[in-house]
């Protein structure tokens, strides 16, 4: 008796998947299909992109991009096959995907309601896989009345083209990040854009979220423990598995109309670098201001800080770390290496003594120590790669990226007052 599919799938469907670098969640969501009905799933896939030899079933899973012409491989088997991907992508089979247009909404939506107002986007590539991400993220800044810019693609220009050129592109591209409106929003197009967009802030002398803040897309995990944790859309990878499993078990019933379908993120997960737009507290969002405009001051100390606010130190101090993700004295040091390489930039001959004198700092030596401990080399030697650079807005953009923990609080150079001074909050 010669049995037909749909009476195959009935007893026990017999389906492969190749998919050996999709990420998890998304295989998690396929299994948990197959387990709720009954499939027999096979993960014993050919790396080189072809079936197990043999092997003889009912329908394939195939995760894109699919490796050396998988997809005309599976067609030629004469079997039902459903793609997904975690990207924008094309088939000749039907095929799940994240909504793309739900993401730019998203994206677009939240950097609003958290309080900015000037925009940009960072692609991927040059290629059309931006094109739906990037039209919904302008189509709802321009309903709400906003407008916005798109920067270069950094990973083309930067990483992956290794030209001779590179560095130049690098500081072409830095500059231009230090030409964007303050507080501006970039939202970037998956994670790996987003880390390479921190790389170049920090590399500006910018803060982030304050002068920039950056939204990726993806929560991946690596991103998420880096030194600026990167706020992002997360995607809902394990549905988007199941989806794809549910539509290839309607094809083994012999639906055949070739169909796509897609599936909503989750929502947007929050970390430093969006926290700035996210400031609730309104003490905050004072001793942030406090700071922006007496950083200059040598007699500028958290306790100071606290006293302006009108609280006690340990209160806001507990308070601005869980909102911005810092410490009030990490901020200060912040905001007074961001001045000093500035002005090195602009004048690189300058004494290093003026120049601490100019953020706040009473000392040359102080100053020396808390400098080199946030980018990495003396003011000496960042005056004298200045002097060979003609092109200011470019210096400034290539300054060393600041690191994670510029000074250890026992050294700090801010005066420290007494905290019993302070009122209570």
């Amino acid at each position: 008796m010669v049995l037909m599919a749909s009476d195959r799938v009935q007893v026990s469907p017999r389906v492969a998947l190749l998919a050996p670098d999709a990420p998890e969640a998304c295989l998690a969501g396929v299994r948990r299909f197959a387990e709720e009905h009954g499939w027999q799933l096979s993960t014993d896939v050919d790396r080189r992109g072809k079936l197990p030899q043999g092997w003889s079933g009912d329908g394939v899973l195939v995760a894109l991009p699919d490796r050396a012409g998988l997809l005309a491989h599976i067609a030629a088997a004469d079997v039902p096959c459903v793609a997904f991907s975690t990207e924008f992508a094309t088939a000749s089979v039907p095929l799940v995907t994240p909504d793309e247009v739900a993401i730019g909404h998203l994206a677009a939506d939240y950097l609003i309601e958290r309080g900015f107002r000037a925009f940009a986007f960072a692609p991927l590539s040059a290629r059309t896989i931006n094109a739906g991400r990037l039209h919904a993220f302008r189509e709802r800044l321009t309903e709400r009345g906003y407008s916005y810019r798109v920067l270069p693609p950094i990973l083309d220009r930067v990483r992956e083209r290794g030209d001779d050129d590179s560095a130049d592109r690098r500081r072409i591209f830095v500059g231009q990040l230090r030409q964007l409106a303050p507080r501006t929003a970039i939202f970037a197009h998956d994670d790996r854009v987003a880390a390479g967009l921190v790389e170049c802030i920090r590399e500006a002398g910018l803060l982030i979220p304050e002068d920039i803040a950056v939204l990726g897309v993806g929560n991946s995990a690596s991103f998420a423990e880096a030194k600026v944790p990167v706020s992002t859309v997360e995607l809902d990878l394990e549905h988007l598995g199941y989806q794809a499993a549910a539509m290839l078990q309607e094809r083994m019933r012999g639906a055949l109309a070739l169909a796509s379908g897609v599936v909503p993120p989750k929502g947007v997960v929050t970390r430093v670098s969006t926290e700035t737009g996210a400031v609730s507290d309104e003490r905050v969002v004072r001793a942030l201001a406090y700071i922006e405009e007496s950083f200059t001051d040598p007699n500028l100390s958290v306790d100071a800080v606290a006293w302006a606010v009108g609280m006690s130190r340990r209160n806001l101090e507990r308070s601005f770390r869980h909102e911005t993700g810092r410490t009030i004295y990490e901020h200060i040091v912040n905001a007074r290496m961001r001045e000093a390489a500035k002005l090195l930039a602009e004048s690189p001959a300058m004494r290093a003594l003026d120049v601490a004198r100019k953020v706040g700092l009473s000392g040359e030596r102080t100053f020396y120590r808390v400098f080199r401990r946030y980018f990495g080399k003396t003011p000496k030697a960042h005056g004298a790669w200045a002097s060979r650079v003609r092109n200011v807005s470019t210096l400034v953009a290539s300054s060393p990226a600041p690191m994670r923990h510029p000074i250890p609080q026992e050294e700090s150079p801010v005066p420290i007052g007494s905290a019993a001074s302070c009122p209570a909050a």
